[in-house]
């Protein structure tokens, strides 16, 4: 049979490299540079494609994920490229814009939110965060098991529309130097809120040193530090802060999703949450979740006691809420003067016969600064006063019965 033309080109390259058949190597030439032009348009016809779609010539590193020290926290360095990201905050910017300022909650940002039913992947193929959905869903397919975070839904086994229906909202975050925004620690979901927040997604879009200076990302004890197309996810009841933005703009997308709330009461969603801030946190509080409390940490925030404190007294866990509290009062400068400020209060209590209330304040005093001799002998004395007080009372019931029979 007559050799191919691939056999007769591989033929003749043989031939030109050993000096026989000079002339018909030429034509040997002509074919092979035909074949790589074919090959190099197809080339370029990919990449230019992948110009029309993303802006940029650059690709998106493809890095495995960075579980840092918060369990939960997972990070995908590079995610997203910086085109990806410019295209973005354009895309966000066409939203309404709020200025969100809460003395109380400590924040102060711009938001665009995006609550509509766009937001909902349809299967026409017109919701304009589905490209955002793919690569979220492509990377959270990679986690390993168990998953680090409780999603409320099969992530792994989703499709954009059953993810996309439980998006709670998307959102632009804007942090502006020149009025020097922030948000301080914080929680999104407390036990019985009805809210059924599971997990806040994010996608950093600005470069920190180069678009925004301060600004630095938190989440418990974990300093992100994240990169400008870095994606970044971990459970809404984490504590987490931003830091002041001192100059430049800072600009974080973010998805929040959510459950139905017996989804979550159903899982291990509050007592992972209860884990956590006993690793963040250390405590004295004997909490239900934990076999064995770890012991108080120094230089712990007093905001992370304090959220910690808010979250038992949602559960109906009045004690150990008002332990938490004890420790955020005592984790500041301040705390002397605050554990004395109980104790006086304790003492105006009982000037006006209210024995029980009391009480507490003399044990807020004790917990706030332990082992304070003359805090002790307060509480004690009230303690000791209300015994009494009760055995009579039983005593008076006993005689009455006697009598009675």
């Amino acid at each position: 049979a007559p050799p191919s033309r691939t056999e007769g080109l591989l033929r003749l390259s043989a031939d030109c490299c050993t000096g026989r058949n000079d002339g018909l190597c030429e034509e040997a030439g002509y074919y092979v540079s035909k074949r790589w032009m074919k090959t190099l348009l197809l080339v370029l016809s990919v990449v230019f494609l992948f110009f029309r779609e993303t802006g940029s010539f650059s690709l998106p590193l493809r890095m495995s994920a960075e579980s840092l020290s918060t369990h939960g926290l997972n990070v995908h360095r590079g995610a997203f490229t910086s085109a990806e990201c410019d295209k973005m905050v354009t895309m966000m910017k066409k939203l309404p814009v709020q200025r969100d300022v809460r003395v109380q909650e400590a924040v102060s940002r711009f938001n665009y939110f995006d609550m509509t039913d766009n937001r909902f992947s349809e299967a026409d193929g017109n919701c304009p965060y589905d490209w955002i959905y793919e690569r979220v869903m492509e990377f959270a397919k990679e986690e390993g098991e168990p998953s680090p975070v409780q999603w409320g839904f099969n992530v792994k086994e989703s499709t954009l529309q059953t993810f996309s229906k439980n998006i709670e909202f998307v959102l632009l975050h804007e942090f502006q130097g020149d009025k020097g925004d922030f948000f301080d620690w914080h929680i999104d979901t407390k036990p019985g809120d009805g809210t059924g927040r599971t997990v806040n997604i994010n996608v950093m879009l600005s470069e920190a040193g180069k678009d925004y200076e301060g600004g630095g990302l938190y989440v418990g004890d974990a300093d992100v530090q994240p990169k400008k197309g870095d994606l970044y996810w971990y459970p809404a009841n984490y504590p987490h802060k931003v830091g002041d933005v001192t100059s430049g703009l800072r600009h974080t997308f973010i998805i929040a999703m959510k459950t139905d709330e017996l989804t979550r009461l159903a899982s291990d969603y509050w007592v992972r949450a209860e884990k956590n801030f006993q690793s963040i946190c250390g405590t004295t509080i004997p909490a239900k979740a934990l076999e064995t409390p770890a012991p108080k940490k120094e230089g712990v925030p007093p905001k992370w006691h304090m959220l910690r404190g808010e979250h038992f007294a949602s559960q109906g866990r009045e004690d150990d809420a008002n332990d938490a509290y004890a420790d955020a009062y005592g984790a500041t400068e301040q705390a002397a003067d605050y554990a004395k400020k109980f104790d006086e209060d304790g003492q105006r209590m009982v000037a006006a016969g209210k024995m029980k209330e009391s009480l507490g304040y003399f044990k807020m005093a004790c917990r706030v600064d332990p082992g304070n001799p003359l805090y002790e002998s307060h509480r004690a004395a009230i303690e000791t006063a209300l015994e009494s007080v009760e055995q009579k009372k039983k005593e008076a019931k006993g005689a009455v019965g006697f009598e009675g029979e």
